[in-house]
Order: structure tokens, then sequence, then C-alpha cells
């Protein structure tokens, strides 16, 4: 699978419209069993990654649909190109980072214990 279309899946994944948000902001202060809840903020999206069935017991009917908006996504994507960590992970580029710090960590850990260093 090409890295564009990892991007374009991960964002069709996540993505929620505008009518949705509003939706689930209004349950999470108007519902009267509401004290602390956990919800994912997604529209009906066809590849969506998350079990988002509380949100629909709580009242929840997603509109949007991220299919919609295919064209629209691949175009964007085409704009910014494939971020090899980023694409693959649910925090997208938020995460390219921290893998960055785990790898350069663990690579200074190899160095010191003498892995990887030529004689």
């Amino acid at each position: 699978m090409s890295a564009r279309v990892r991007s374009t899946m991960r964002r069709l994944s996540i993505w929620i419209s505008p009518e949705d948000i509003v939706q689930l902001i209004r349950i999470g202060l108007e519902h009267p069993d509401i004290r602390f809840e956990i919800l994912y903020g997604a529209s009906d999206n066809a590849a969506s990654w998350w079990d988002n069935s509380r949100a629909r017991q709580l009242g929840y009917r997603p509109t949007g649909k991220a299919e919609d908006h295919r064209a629209h996504a691949e175009a964007e994507q085409a704009k910014i190109g494939p971020d090899p960590v980023g694409d693959l992970f649910q925090g997208g580029t938020f995460c390219v980072g921290r893998v960055h710090q785990r790898c350069q960590a663990r690579r200074s850990l190899a160095l010191g214990a003498g892995v990887g260093q030529r004689q």
C-alpha cells in the first residue's frame, strides 16, 4: 500500500463533520446521565478505526460520511506528501517526534553498550 493511500485512509477514518461534532458536544453538555464519558468524535465513516457504540447509546446519530469528501482528502494529501510514521498512527504527525525520540534513545543505549560499533 502506498504512503499516499495510507494517508488518505487515515484522513477518511478519523473525519468528523461540523454538524456531528456539534451533536456530540450537545450530548456531552445536555445528556442527563453523563457525569464523565470518553467518546470518539468521528462521523459515520466506512473505514472508522473506533467502536463508537457508547456514543450511539447516548443518542449520537452521525450524518456525515468521510467518503463523500474523498476527492478533497486526496487533493489535500497530495499537497503535503507522505509521512511514513504519521500516516500509520492514530496520532498522525504528533507521533513522529515521539517515535524519533525513542529511536534516538534506543540507538544511544545500543551504542553505549557497544552494539553496532565498528572494531
